[in-house]
């Protein structure tokens, strides 16, 4: 199985995050504090799930998932705030991160990041864009409602 990197400041969202890789077979993923540091682990080694849980202490985290799903061939999952979530799912749908809205559930979290995670990538008119399969965009939790899921482009979305 591929390693993992969290890239989060709290400690109690660490551990939660971690345990959940784990039940996804990813027993001892890196953790850092920063996007400054993330980057540089990045670099120095190849990733095969990178999660960033929003807001970090030096940037939000968006663009740091943007610029892993560029420059790296892991899959990105990005954790933010449902105010925050709603306005980053265009730009984070585009660059092929997937947008999970917080708080949620174990369930939710489980659901989008199949072990393991199933990714294809694609030559499309020169340029190369990921695409996951099965891959929704944002699952948010409706207190009302139930859970709802919003497919990204090239996705299907649908109630669960």
């Amino acid at each position: 199985m591929g390693r993992a990197l969290i890239v989060s400041a709290g400690a109690s969202s660490n551990e939660y995050i971690s345990a959940r890789l784990a039940e996804l077979g990813y027993p001892r993923p890196l953790i850092v504090p920063s996007g400054a540091e993330a980057r540089r682990r990045i670099l120095e080694s190849d990733f095969e799930l990178i999660v960033v849980n929003a807001p970090l202490p030096d940037e939000f985290g968006h663009e740091l998932c943007a610029d892993a799903v560029e420059k790296t061939d892991a899959g990105v999952l990005l954790l933010a705030k449902a105010a925050a979530a709603e306005q980053l799912l265009g730009t984070m749908s585009d660059a092929g991160v997937l947008l999970l809205s917080k708080p949620f559930s174990n369930t939710l979290f489980l659901h989008p990041v199949p072990p393991p995670l199933r990714h294809q990538l694609f030559d499309l008119g020169g340029h190369r864009q990921r695409v996951f399969v099965q891959r929704p965009a944002v699952v948010q939790h409706r207190a009302a409602g139930g859970v709802q899921a919003a497919a990204a482009p090239g996705g299907h979305g649908h109630q669960l």
